[in-house]
């Protein structure tokens, strides 16, 4: 227990470092907080009867252990209210606003770091229950509720032969992905699944609820697309859709076999063609994974364009001379097969961290990337049972319409690679130096990119530690403080809402 809470105290002192100001001016004696809370939590509770749980509610319980990470699982916040309509969580804001209350938005719960979607001794508004789901009449556009799972989403739309740009682990909450950025199977044509969405209808600070798109509030509209939770409530996604029922992909991997050759340079080489060669049907995952039992390299692999199976990009990972095949899934089928097959990924409870870089993809980087990741293997606690993960993924395409990303399109960004680390499995005990080989490991592969003249300040936010700061290296970071001061200008998702990454205080 002592352990847990120190990290959580690390946590906080970071986080009040880097944002002194706001955390003096907010600062609360404890006492204070809790009647706060308490207020707040009978408030609602009177609002919207059978809606708000207390920890004293079975309920409650249940409902922090839907959260995929240990790490918000074990955040306790004062109630949790879990609204139905736009209409609930703009008076939701209102109530929250007029007593000063901290808060936090949860859509599906996958996020892993703690407090990002949950908050402790406050008040977390658990969207789960706005799940609706209607399309067009052409099936152009699809309107989905915020707490939607993107494994809902597709079910749905395959019945309709339609699919949109969404998450590609089907556990993935819609609100987060789409707010934070969103990789799906389709970034190589469409760009970052938010570049997909034509509207959206958010809850602002003043409790108005407003449409952001390309002709109303189009500085918001440009903002929310990556801006994450900085802004507003979004209750409702307008997405693009178009027609496609069954696509080739799937996931092959293979053991490291001391004594045999290893196919991971040809994989790496393979992928380092694609980038620079980029076809825009092709989607790739390329990770390298270690765990206590077994070394292994893993391929998933997506090419959307309909009829065609087995395409020659793929050749380096579908033919390769691979000794043995733990899995090999790949097949012809619908969306939501893909994403119900990403969604089994082990860890789900577990103490789960994720941390992110980008550079410039081509072979030698990669291979760079990769030796630095095998070397840090040795540096891992004796006698672990940490999982420990890394790969690299194809950076979308940049869209027409801006973003809060603010990337230029070039040549040279279609050739960016992003760099995934996953860590899990690790216990309380393990969690400090864990942290620390994790950080050692991007710094490392950082520095070799600058020196290479390959690096990219860019990180993902959707994949970012929490001792990360991706929204520093917006391009649109500007733009997105006065879009903040318009909507917001009190601030309340920036000092009510801390949870997840905020914009950086000048």
């Amino acid at each position: 227990m002592s352990n847990r809470w120190s990290v959580l105290a690390l946590i906080l002192v970071v986080c009040c470092l880097s944002h002194l100001t706001e955390c003096l001016a907010s600062s609360t004696p404890r006492k204070e907080r809790d009647a706060l809370s308490s207020d707040i939590c009978s408030t609602l509770a009177n609002q919207f009867p059978g809606k708000v749980e207390l920890p004293t509610d079975a309920e409650y319980a249940s409902n922090l252990l839907t959260y995929y990470s240990e790490q918000e699982q074990k955040v306790h916040p004062a109630c949790i209210i879990s609204p139905n309509s736009t209409l609930e969580v703009s008076a939701i804001i209102n109530s929250i606003r007029e007593h000063n209350a901290t808060f936090a938005i949860r859509s599906g719960g996958h996020a892993l770091n703690a407090g990002a979607a949950n908050i402790e001794n406050g008040v977390t508004i658990n969207l789960r229950a706005m799940n609706a789901l209607t399309t067009d009449a052409a099936g152009a556009r699809v309107y989905i509720g915020p707490g939607l799972k993107w494994t809902e989403i597709y079910a749905r739309l395959d019945r309709l032969g339609l699919v949109i740009p969404g998450g590609r682990d089907g556990d993935v909450g819609v609100g987060g992905l789409l707010t934070g950025g969103g990789i799906s199977f389709f970034s190589g044509r469409f760009g970052w699944a938010c570049d997909s969405v034509d509207n959206f209808e958010v809850v602002v600070a003043s409790g108005a609820i407003i449409n952001a798109n390309a002709y109303e509030n189009s500085d918001l509209f440009q903002a929310l697309k990556g801006g994450s939770n900085n802004f507003g409530i979004v209750t409702r996604f307008d997405v693009r859709a178009f027609p496609l029922k069954e696509f080739y992909g799937g996931q092959i991997i293979t053991p490291e076999i001391p004594g045999v050759p290893s196919t991971v340079p040809g994989k790496i080489k393979g992928f380092a063609d694609l980038l620079a060669n980029r076809d825009p049907y092709a989607a790739v995952i390329l990770n390298f994974g270690w765990t206590p039992q077994v070394t292994f390299v893993s391929t998933v692999l997506q090419y959307t364009k309909p009829g065609v199976v087995d395409p020659p990009v793929f050749a380096p990972f579908t033919h390769a001379p691979d000794p043995v095949h733990l899995i090999d899934s790949v097949r012809v089928a619908n969306l939501s097969s893909f994403a119900a097959e990403l969604s089994a990924s082990p860890g789900y409870g577990s103490k789960y961290q994720w941390a992110t870089s980008t550079f410039t993809g081509d072979e030698a980087m990669i291979i760079t990337a990769h030796k630095l990741w095998n070397a840090s293997i040795s540096a891992l606690p004796p006698g672990t049972k940490a999982n420990w993960f890394a790969g690299v993924q194809l950076f979308p395409v940049t869209a027409s319409q801006p973003n809060a990303f603010g990337i230029p399109n070039s040549s040279e960004s279609s050739k960016l690679a992003v760099f995934l680390l996953i860590y899990f499995g690790y216990s309380a005990e393990e969690e400090a130096a864990i942290t620390k080989i994790a950080q050692k490991l991007i710094a490392d592969i950082e520095a070799a990119a600058k020196k290479a003249g390959k690096y990219n300040a860019f990180k993902y936010l959707n994949y970012a530690a929490y001792w990360q700061d991706p929204i520093s290296a917006y391009g649109n970071l500007a733009a997105m403080r006065e879009v903040s001061k318009v909507y917001d200008p009190s601030g309340l998702f920036q000092k009510n809402c801390p949870g997840g990454f905020k914009i950086p205080v000048l």
